[in-house]
């Protein structure tokens, strides 16, 4: 299984094994937690009739040979889309899963990275969820990109809710992006790295005590430095890379 000391970071499955499997299908998702890995991270959208479905995209035509724009489908119309077989026959007749089977499918003491990817939603389905302790404070961290979504997020649920940043956008300015994190009531930061200046703002922000979590790492030196730098989750393409990383450093 995945490190779960303190001092080491959790591992995170970027939208599951999505390097072995089709990205954000149950076989990802799978396959990520045979390999060990602590959580995966997956990305939610809603359909027509406001059901809660794992894709990033709103389009469908990255994932499949179809055009289908999420927001304007049905659940039973986007189930009913093979989104395996167009990478490889071996996932022939893979659909997208809804949120409900993510969480179906998950081992008893990992968690699940919840990536809410539009500016609005109804939290009709989330309530039903937490009612019925399908998600938890204990196996459920809510990330989003919109203040507004973090902040309604944390207002509604006894859930860890973190505001995601690309530092790019905000000319790594520590200060905006402060002032982000403060006006969404964030848990915390989840931060693109991308360079050695998103790496040095992941500093500060772990010296003054938050809650870091670091997306999309794939490379081994900002692996090593990350944990290093002690950030609280890496969010990657490659778990069995991480792990093995985690390995070397617990061992060394």
């Amino acid at each position: 299984m995945g490190l779960k000391k303190k001092n080491y970071p959790l591992v995170v499955a970027h939208r599951g094994a999505s390097m072995e499997a089709p990205e954000n299908t149950l076989p990802a998702y799978i396959k990520a937690w045979d390999q060990g890995v602590d959580a995966i991270e997956l990305d939610v959208r809603e359909t027509k009739d406001k059901r809660l479905i794992c894709i990033h995209d709103d389009s469908l035509g990255r994932v499949s040979e179809s055009e289908y724009t999420v927001s304007q489908e049905t659940l039973a119309a986007l189930k009913a889309i093979d989104v395996g077989g167009f990478r490889s026959k071996k996932f022939a007749n893979t659909y997208i899963p809804q949120l409900k089977e993510a969480f179906d499918c998950k081992p008893k003491k990992s968690k699940i990275f919840v990536e809410i990817k539009p500016s609005k939603i109804s939290f009709n389905e989330l309530n039903e969820m937490v009612e019925t302790d399908v998600m938890s404070k204990l196996n459920t961290h809510f990330l989003g990109f919109y203040p507004n979504v973090v902040k309604a997020l944390i207002k509604r649920f006894d859930i860890p809710a973190t505001l995601s940043i690309i530092p790019a956008f905000f000319d790594y300015d520590y200060e905006k992006i402060s002032s982000l994190l403060e006006k969404s009531k964030s848990f915390g930061i989840s931060q693109q790295i991308d360079s050695k200046k998103s790496m040095n703002l992941i500093k500060k922000f772990k010296e003054e005590g938050k809650y870091c979590i670091t997306w999309t790492v794939n490379n081994k030196k900002y692996m090593r430095d990350l944990l290093e730098l002690g950030v609280d989750a890496i969010i990657t393409d490659n778990p069995k890379k991480l792990l093995k990383v985690i390995k070397e450093k617990k061992d060394g």
